[in-house]
């Protein structure tokens, strides 16, 4: 069985390093991507872990099938709005991306077609299909638009787009979005270590209105 995940190291977020002229912060990504297996009658799982931290192959992964004819697993990533594909043959697992595809705003969903040898990704932010063919040199994703049963206000959407991008310095030094931390809405439960003492990672979910400005305490 493969699986994609984030490995998170709250410790440090900000290291401290003496410097000539006094104390300087250096900067580390917290979070890198990885491929778990788990094999017949083993209770641990391997990682093959990402060859970087930071901005790594898939960032907030939310969908995976396996595609059997192309020994790959494919992993949708939230955060780059991509269809990725990882290594898939017995003892051959990695973290790093064999090819990948850009999709729609929001990829949620996955299916593998394997008898038309084609993905088919739901992508939920702008309600709509992603028809990527899987064999060798297939071009770019058709998209099929579905109309919103109702649908969002602008302001809305594009806050939720916000909340799910990575790779913005004005979000996080190290590609991580607010839904690394806050997935659904929620908590990671983790502490992280910064210069200013240990922050909790608070829970989102029905406890923002009326208590801006935001902050970790």
């Amino acid at each position: 069985m493969l699986a994609p995940g984030v490995l998170v190291d709250p410790w440090p977020i900000v290291d401290a390093a003496g410097a000539y002229g006094g104390r300087q912060w250096s900067l580390d990504p917290s979070t890198t991507f990885t491929v778990a297996t788990l094999r017949p009658g083993e209770e641990k799982p391997s990682l093959a872990r990402s060859p970087a931290r930071g901005l790594a192959d898939c960032l907030l992964p939310r969908a995976a099938a396996i595609h059997e004819k192309g020994n790959e697993l494919l992993v949708t990533c939230l955060g780059r709005d991509e269809l990725v594909s990882y290594d898939a043959r017995p003892g051959a697992a990695s973290a790093r991306a064999k090819r990948r595809w850009k999709v729609a705003s929001g990829p949620t969903g996955l299916a593998v077609d394997e008898t038309g040898q084609r993905a088919v990704v739901w992508s939920q932010f702008e309600s709509s299909l992603s028809l990527i063919a899987l064999g060798e040199g297939a071009g770019a994703p058709e998209r099929i638009a579905i109309a919103p049963r109702a649908p969002l206000d602008p302001r809305l959407a594009r806050g939720r787009r916000l909340f799910h991008d990575v790779g913005s310095s004005k979000i996080a030094f190290d590609g991580r979005a607010c839904a690394s931390c806050h997935v659904d809405g929620r908590d990671d439960g983790l502490s992280w270590i910064t210069r200013d003492g240990p922050r909790q990672t608070p829970m989102l979910l029905g406890r923002l209105e009326g208590t801006a400005p935001y902050g970790w305490l």
